[in-house]
């Protein structure tokens, strides 16, 4: 299913957020889409994590295992 990026698309333009400097943490494919829209998206294995890893083919994006090691990763 693609990703409907409409909210994310009026959310980043209402609050003027960098896209390149940004970035969407989720656990599904719908999440790593959305993230493919011009930010960088990170996959953790938390939640749904392990099975969208399985699906994620060859894309090329960061996985961690779990929402803070990813804000870990930020210092």
């Amino acid at each position: 299913q693609k990703a409907n990026t409409g909210m994310l698309d009026a959310a980043i333009k209402e609050f003027d957020i960098d896209r390149a400097g940004s970035f969407m943490v989720g656990d599904t494919l719908a999440d790593i889409d959305a993230g493919e829209s011009g930010l960088t998206p990170i996959l953790v294995k938390t939640g749904h994590g392990m099975e969208t890893l399985e699906k994620l083919g060859d894309r090329k994006i960061e996985i961690f295992d779990s929402l803070y090691d990813f804000a870990l990763s930020l210092k």
